[in-house]
């Protein structure tokens, strides 16, 4: 196998699925930190209000039924760059192989997300951040009202 390989694709051949695993492993890790994050933000800012008196919208523990939509935006553009440069490596590494033609899958990829941001992404994305913002607006509203003193108290 070596004989008509040379040793730069060979390591490239185990080298670039290893690479790709532990790339997906800590992606993986990332997201669940950043969602076990998030929820504990909330457990605590909704324990806080509780302990002032503050009425805490339930939607504020909603965190599965109002997930945010992918930001397909962001998604396009390092697909973009990562197969740029998947392909500049590639190429200045082995110029004489075919292995560059994994980097225009992932510059496909890319595209496909930037078309579909284009196409539906960023309506969705407003959307999200518009109820968040009324959200947002109910969980302040309810914090003044429940701050106000009643007719009866001095």
């Amino acid at each position: 196998m070596i004989g008509t390989f040379g040793l730069p694709e060979v390591l490239l051949l185990f080298a670039l699925p290893l690479g790709a695993m532990a790339f997906l492993a800590f992606l993986v890790w990332l997201g669940v930190r950043t969602v076990t994050r998030q929820r504990s933000a909330a457990d605590r800012a909704g324990m806080a209000a509780a302990e002032r008196g503050v009425p805490v919208p339930p939607e504020v523990f909603l965190t599965d039924g109002h997930r945010r939509p992918r930001n397909t935006l962001r998604t396009g553009m390092v697909e973009l760059a990562l197969g740029f440069g998947l392909v500049a490596a590639l190429l200045i590494c082995c110029p004489e192989s075919r292995l560059w033609g994994w980097g225009l899958v992932v510059i496909l990829v890319g595209m496909a997300n930037l078309v579909y941001w284009g196409l539906r992404g960023r309506q969705e994305w407003d959307e999200a951040r518009a109820r968040d913002m009324e959200l947002a607006r109910r969980w302040a509203a309810s914090a003044d009202e429940a701050e106000k003193p009643e007719a009866g108290d001095s």
